[in-house]
């Protein structure tokens, strides 16, 4: 997960039913998050992230596979984004698709 600069690390579970759970912990001035998916189509669907920082995230995901997805959602003006089942570089994409421009 990448919010506000820093990035986030940790497990995303998706459950037969359909939902899961995820829990990304920093070392940054956000500690730890932690929230919960369920699927609203055959492809994606919805999380819930609240972190320690007190923002708390409404986010959408994709489903690129079986076994991978990303996720974007805001705070206010914060951006998060998030990916799952990816290694890093694939990731990476992922996540500098979802970071905000600057405003000008």
């Amino acid at each position: 997960m990448q919010t506000g600069g820093q990035r986030l690390e940790g497990v995303v579970s998706l459950r037969p039913d359909r939902t899961g759970d995820m829990s990304p912990t920093g070392t940054g001035s956000i500690a730890r998050c932690a929230g919960s998916l369920r699927f609203t189509s055959v492809t994606g669907g919805a999380m819930d992230m609240r972190c320690s920082d007190g923002a708390m995230f409404a986010m959408q995901f994709v489903m690129v596979n079986e076994v991978k997805g990303y996720a974007s959602g805001l705070h206010g003006e914060a951006t998060a984004a998030l990916t799952f089942g990816m290694d890093a570089p694939e990731a990476q994409a992922y996540l500098s698709r979802a970071t905000r421009p600057a405003s000008p």
